[in-house]
């Protein structure tokens, strides 16, 4: 294997890694593949199971309040409007929202929780480090707060 190609793969299993909570000798067998419909939403399918979709404002999913069993939904605005960030939840322990990108804050002002699964809490800190959210239990509907997101578990 070329050796510029056995880097790119070493920072994609990094990248990947810091999504799915994943060691990066573990990410080495995780795989991702995004893609953007025609409406703009970004649905990125992991090889673990995840799934992610970013729905930017205006298009139908983000005005979808809907939030499956086995997911978590996020909004940029109060009442479940604006971008919604939808994560499918598996066995994995933490979530970061933005991985490789540190400093970039997802600012949750709604969020739904899917019927058959809850989260201990959002972070302030990617890998599920700095100031806790309060849980929330399966089902639960929260239309407005605020809170500084890098990562939830």
């Amino acid at each position: 294997m070329p050796k510029y190609l056995r880097a790119v793969l070493v920072a994609a299993a990094v990248a990947v890694a810091t999504i799915t909570g994943a060691t990066a000798a573990q990410a080495d067998v995780v795989t991702s593949e995004s893609v953007t419909t025609a409406e703009g939403v970004v649905v990125t399918t992991y090889s673990n199971g995840v799934v992610t979709r970013e729905a930017p404002e205006g298009t139908a999913e983000a005005a979808d309040t809907s939030c499956t069993g086995h997911a978590v939904c996020f909004w940029k605005q109060t009442n479940y409007r604006g971008d919604k960030y939808e994560v499918s939840v598996t066995d994995r322990d933490c979530w970061n929202v933005y991985p490789g990108q540190p400093n970039k804050i997802y600012i949750v002002k709604s969020l739904k929780v899917g019927g058959s699964t809850a989260i201990s809490s959002m972070r302030t800190g990617q890998n599920c480090h700095g100031t806790p959210s309060m849980s929330y239990r399966p089902g639960a509907r929260v239309p407005s707060t605020t809170f500084y997101m890098k990562s939830f578990r």
